[in-house]
This record gives structure tokens, sequence and C-alpha cells, in this order.
């Protein structure tokens, strides 16, 4: 099933920081469906970049995470469908490596005492050409709600991509260090690969048993 957005609808300025994602340009602003089921998110084909501010706004930072694991539900009825991802904190990465160091450290993000970032889906709502996905995000032990925007997906019969952007504030979820120097709010830009899971019984819902 083919759902179409709005011309140009994911192609907002700015929309991938000096990225190397060709996958992103190949994708049309459409909406493929894959058949219902569950599928295993793929570290190895997933990129997950973002952009933010530092020296008090005046400087650009790009840099990237990496996905450690997850699972996506496609339901019958589109709605119920579900997510759920795990990124290590210390994947954080900027190429400059006093300030990942920094970044990592106990000051801001914990990455030794809290090595997991995870997100688990709520919702998934139709908006404006777009899908709404609503969440519970997990971030140095501080859980709170976000939101990431569906920006297109492509299903081959065999792999499964997902283009989605969000914007996190650092703030909320206890990373409140170096205010002013570093920036408050990172965006997010997502390109996730996901293949058919082959588990027994099918997959559980998220905080539930199979």
């Amino acid at each position: 099933m083919n759902i179409r957005t709005e011309p140009g609808a994911w192609d907002r300025k700015g929309a991938l920081p000096h990225s190397q994602l060709a996958s992103a340009s190949e994708m049309a602003p459409v909406f493929e469906i894959p058949p219902a089921g569950a599928y295993q998110l793929d570290p190895d084909e997933s990129v997950i970049t973002f952009a933010t501010r530092h020296l008090f706004g005046l400087g650009a930072v790009d840099g990237r995470f990496r996905l450690a694991s997850g699972q996506i539900h496609v339901d019958g009825s589109l709605p119920s469908s579900w997510v759920r991802l795990t990124v290590k904190a210390a994947s954080f990465a900027t190429g400059n490596a006093s300030r990942d160091t920094a970044v990592r450290s106990a000051r801001l993000m914990a990455a030794a005492r809290y090595p997991d970032i995870t997100f688990v889906s709520t919702a998934l709502e139709a908006d404006d050409g777009a899908w709404l996905l609503r969440g519970q995000l997990c971030v140095r032990g501080h859980e709170g709600p976000a939101d990431a925007c569906l920006r297109a997906s492509r299903w081959d019969g065999s792999l499964l991509r997902v283009r989605a952007t969000a914007t996190v504030d650092r703030y909320a979820f206890g990373i409140t260090g170096a205010r002013g120097l570093a920036a408050r709010r990172l965006d997010l830009w997502f390109e996730i690969a996901a293949r058919p899971a082959m588990a027994p019984g099918g997959p559980a819902r998220p905080g539930g048993t199979p």
C-alpha cells in the first residue's frame, strides 16, 4: 500500500546536515506500507544523525548516534503499529574527541552509568500528509514524552526503510550541564532499515510479554 504525502513534504531546508545518506535522496515522498508483522531493525543499515549549536549558538555541530537494536510491528490497523529502539549513549560522535568525551561524561549524558537511550512508541497518528509517532523517550534515567515525524518509507519486499525527524529538549531529560555554551535542543534525522523478523509466536508489545 502506498500513501502519498504533499509534494516536497519531507524536503525541508537543512533536513540532512552535511549528510552522506545516499538512501534519503533516492526515496520519493511516499509511504510504502509493508505487510503486517514484526520487523527487526538493522543497525548496520541504519543511521541516526543530529545537528545542534555550541559556543553560545555561534557554531554548528553535526554528529551521529549508532542504533543498537529495535523492532517495528506493523499492524493490520496501521495506527495500532508500534516501534521500540535502543541507542547506545556512548555512540555519540561529532568527530571532535574532546567534545565527545565531555558530552559522554557524568556532567552531561553520563553514558557509563546510563548506557542505553530508549524510545517506545505509544501512538501513531496521521498528521498533515505525514505520520506522527508519539512515545516515551528515556535518556540518562529520565523518561518523558517525545514525538517523531515519519517522513517517508520504502518497502522492496525484503527491506523496509523509514525516514523520520525529531527534536529533543535535553533539559527535559536531565542533561542540563553547559547551559548556554551548548544548545538546549538537538534536531535528529533517522534513516532506519528493518527486515522481517522470524520470531515464533509473534512480537511482544512494548512493555508486555509475547
